[in-house]
């Protein structure tokens, strides 16, 4: 989306309907949203009604703030760390201003018990009309009744049946509607909301096709779009779907002033014209997180239109979001010359109404007088999508101006970081269908953010109409390991560099290896020992780094070779009776372990340990059996291993040594894989990650806090075939692995917490 000068002068173009729903209630209490979640607190400083305030630290700048609307009753109310002694923040700025432009500021404690009581929300101060609870038969009441009402456009009940009870939910509370702050204005350099489509480079729509009965969906990137798009019907009219709010954390890996638009919409996928779309806008800074809710219409024309809601939805929050093309009525009508949007937020019983061309306070928008008589022009094209995004708008509220600047400035393109996962649940209804999903729209594009940076946006569908986007802690996978491998490359750390091992491509069995300085990886180099047909082990001992393997082709034996910084010794032959797997290396109690799958069909585990001279004795007896491949960490002095069961048993087990004997195996980490997990320990936590079950090629990861493995998340890179391989380096932790399929590049990852 593009943003007018208009739009940026004229508060009211900006800020639009505040809509209250209550039922008989005349407050809405804090309590009616659900905690705000990891760190953060609600809290609320009393200025004046009407007012629009940047909240930073002191200290800081205003060009740092994130923006706050007061109530009512004066109140400014945000999400914030509550500080202690020992932080550095302890007080924010909030710099203000009224319809007059007369200025005003004031301070909050973050130490202070007051700031985190936030008073209820009281309706009664607040001037509006009600809206009543939809009554009786909702398919009694024409289309056009219910969108006088303020109720939204009714989905088919039969073929729609998901859609029609997310939009009930939403039509059957009462409501109550209220007038507006006039007259403010916001500087023209920081605009709480810039929607940018994605990078050129989009494929245009072609001309409208039947929609084939094949169901597809692909994979593409956009710069700032993360989400799914249904692309393969054509004349998509509108789009409903409800959402979770998420949990912004401030300041969390590295994030300074960030912002993110969480919302649905219909066009604009590829032409960047005839986006109408709605949702929740989250800003953070490093102290503090704010909340609102929007409705947009873009491109295409010199004048953009931008209504910000006047109530602020919390975290855990249900939102449910609904845009159409419209008569100036608010009749559904692709070339009614205007676009509608209703949202509501179901916790907090308020929403936003734009869905008549002559509503107050929140009308609908003007497509654009040029598209009667030029219906092709630029700003035109509509219908061509249904979306469900979250988008990074953080280099829209870092963007400086003057000499020498840049858009966007260096490190300023980080999503916010936010838990949980955002689970849109959704549907369009199109020329061709009244129900199009991500489960049966001919086309759906899986849309992920190209940027490389921490605060990576992993995506993935649910098996009927949902997208869930989550805020992962891995960043975009890197190419560029080596030559490749039909194998999975071996990490670990040594003499302050990351070190890799590996089989070759195809059917080269040597193997190579490569460090990395913390920027490049080496150029590869070959020779460590004879050759394997599986892949390498790595492990650091007494100033040394250890490889393990088994032997080339058909040969199970296992070999061994140590590495001083500059050359590999010959190998060794005669770590116990042999593997069809590859082993595994960790050192615990200054041994150096190895742990291995048996020969052939043997699928027992065994174990051995090397005190610098010579390999002890096999033994058996870690857990049951395996499939596949061990993993082996140290972690509270403890040994752990992890491995998927035997046969065709895609569970994952674990069990830990004391030095003497191995626990019982226990069983649930994650939801299962068909190779076998690898382990690292990172921050004081154990961490798991692994490829999917069956011919599931995606990539999981899970901690262990010493008692419990954390659920599962998905979100190492791209995916692999194989296992993905851990290690600590500096103070990240990488992944490295294969890709998929027939894909034998390595790629590599980190990993960087939210705190």
């Amino acid at each position: 989306m593009k943003i007018s000068k208009r739009t940026r002068e004229i508060f009211p173009r900006i800020v639009a309907a505040l809509v209250l729903i209550t039922g008989n209630r005349s407050t809405i209490l804090a309590a009616d949203s659900p905690a705000p979640g990891p760190g953060m607190t609600r809290a609320a400083i009393h200025t004046a009604p009407g007012l629009v305030c940047q909240v930073f630290p002191i200290g800081s700048t205003r060009d740092k703030g994130v923006w706050v609307l007061t109530d009512g009753d004066g109140y400014a109310r945000f999400l914030a760390k509550r500080a202690t002694g020992k932080d550095s923040v302890q007080k924010l700025q909030l710099e203000c201003r009224d319809s007059a432009k007369r200025t005003s500021s004031f301070t909050a404690d973050l130490t202070a018990d007051q700031t985190f009581r936030p008073p209820p929300l009281n309706l009664k101060n607040e001037p509006g009309v009600d809206r009543p609870a939809l009554r009786g038969d909702p398919e009694s009441y024409t289309i056009a009744q219910l969108i006088r009402g303020g109720y939204g456009v009714r989905p088919d009940r039969q073929q729609n049946p998901r859609g029609y009870a997310r939009w009930l939910e939403a039509a059957s509370v009462s409501g109550r509607s209220l007038a507006l702050t006039q007259g403010l204005s916001l500087p023209a350099t920081r605009i709480p909301i810039i929607t940018r489509f994605p990078a050129g480079g989009l494929p245009k729509p072609g001309p409208p096709v039947t929609p084939p009965a094949a169901h597809s969906v692909t994979n593409q990137q956009a710069q700032w779009w993360t989400g799914s798009v249904l692309q393969g019907s054509t004349g998509y009219y509108s789009t409903e779907a409800t959402f979770n709010v998420p949990t912004a954390i401030p300041g969390a890996a590295r994030t300074g002033l960030t912002e993110m638009a969480i919302w649905n919409g219909v066009g604009g996928w590829g032409t960047k014209a005839g986006l109408i779309q709605g949702g929740v806008i989250v800003e953070t800074n490093s102290t503090t997180a704010s909340y609102h809710s929007f409705r947009e219409y873009c491109c295409g024309f010199s004048e953009n239109d931008t209504h910000i809601g006047g109530f602020a939805p919390d975290p855990g929050d249900k939102i449910f979001s609904q845009e159409w093309y419209c008569d100036s009525a608010g009749n559904p009508n692709m070339n009614g010359g205007f676009g509608c949007s209703i949202v509501v937020d179901l916790n907090k019983e308020a929403l936003l109404n734009c869905s008549s061309a002559t509503g107050s306070p929140c009308p609908s928008v003007q497509v654009g007088a040029q598209c009667s008589s030029t219906p092709n022009a630029s700003g035109c094209v509509l219908g061509v999508s249904a979306e469900f995004i979250v988008e990074n708008q953080s280099p829209q509220v870092n963007q400086t101006t003057g000499p020498g600047s840049t858009f966007p400035p260096e490190n300023s393109v980080y999503f916010p970081v936010f838990v949980p996962a955002v689970d849109f649940a959704g549907s369009a209804a199109s020329a061709v269908s009244t129900i199009e999903t991500v489960s049966n729209d001919p086309s759906v594009a899986v849309v992920t953010e190209s940027t490389n940076v921490p605060s990576h946006i992993g995506v993935s569908l649910g098996p009927f109409d949902d997208t869930f986007v989550q805020w992962t802690p891995w960043t975009s996978q890197v190419p560029g390991i080596g030559g490749g491998t039909s194998g999975r490359p071996a990490l670990t750390m040594f003499q302050n560099r990351l070190y890799a091992a590996w089989k070759g491509a195809g059917s080269d069995e040597r193997m190579f290896w490569s460090s990395f300085n913390g920027r490049n990886w080496a150029a590869q180099q070959v020779g460590i020992g004879g050759g394997t047909s599986g892949s390498p082990a790595l492990a650091v001992f007494r100033n040394r780094l250890y490889a393990a393997w088994k032997g080339a082709g058909n040969d199970q034996r296992m070999f061994w070779s140590s590495f001083d910084g500059s050359t590999w010794v010959p190998q060794q032959v005669g770590i116990g009776g042999g593997t069809s797997g590859n082993p595994a290396l960790v050192v615990f109690q200054d041994r150096l372990y190895a742990a291995w799958k048996g020969a052939g069909g043997d699928e027992r585990m065994f174990w051995s340990k090397f005190d610098g001279n010579a390999w002890a004795p096999q033994q058996v007896g870690i857990g049951g059996s395996t499939s596949g491949d061990l993993s082996l960490a140290v972690f509270r002095n403890r040994l752990y291993a992890a491995w998927k069961g035997g046969g065709s048993d895609e569970r994952m087990f674990w069990s830990s040594f004391d030095g003497n004997t191995w626990a019982p195996q226990q069983v649930g980490i994650g939801g299962g894989t068909s190779v076998g997990p690898s382990l690292a320990v990172y921050g004081n936590q154990l961490y798991a990650a692994w490829k999917g079950g069956g011919s599931d090629e995606r990539m999981f990861w899970s901690s262990f806090d010493g008692n419990t493995w954390a659920t599962q998340q998905l979100g190492v890179g791209g995916g692999t075939s194989l296992v993905p391989s851990l290690a600590v380096f500096g103070d990240l932790l990488f992944a490295a692995w294969k890709g998929v399929g027939a894909d034998q590049g390595m790629y590599w990852s980190f990993f960087e917490p939210a705190s």
